[in-house]
């Protein structure tokens, strides 16, 4: 073991490898919802740079609320966004419209 590293067995029960928003709300849900457990996030960034394009749908209000952090979100004045058009093993993108949703904007 090189002197400048950690072995995380010895300091957590779970490590969560990406700081992103799937990463952080597994951190945040275990640390409620199971307290004994010693949890590690690990990130290479240092969140300095910009993420263009990173949007969440909807839906993802409910989460940011459970998890308590739904006001700390709205604070940082992200941006709505009305849909998305996406790509995925396809050449034609596939759009999603928040529009018409009950829940509002992403």
């Amino acid at each position: 073991m090189k002197p400048d590293s950690v072995d995380v067995a010895e300091i957590a029960d779970v490590a969560i490898v990406g700081g992103g928003p799937a990463g952080c709300a597994a951190g945040l849900a275990l640390r409620d919802h199971a307290p004994g457990l010693r949890v590690v996030l690990a990130e290479a960034s240092a969140y300095d740079a910009l993420r263009i394009g990173e949007t969440l749908p909807p839906l993802s209000r409910r989460l940011l609320e459970h998890l308590g952090v739904w006001e700390a979100f709205r604070r940082q004045g992200h941006r709505p966004v009305h849909g998305t058009a996406a790509a995925w093993g396809s050449a034609a993108p596939l759009d999603h419209d928040y529009l018409f949703t009950t829940q509002g904007n992403g």
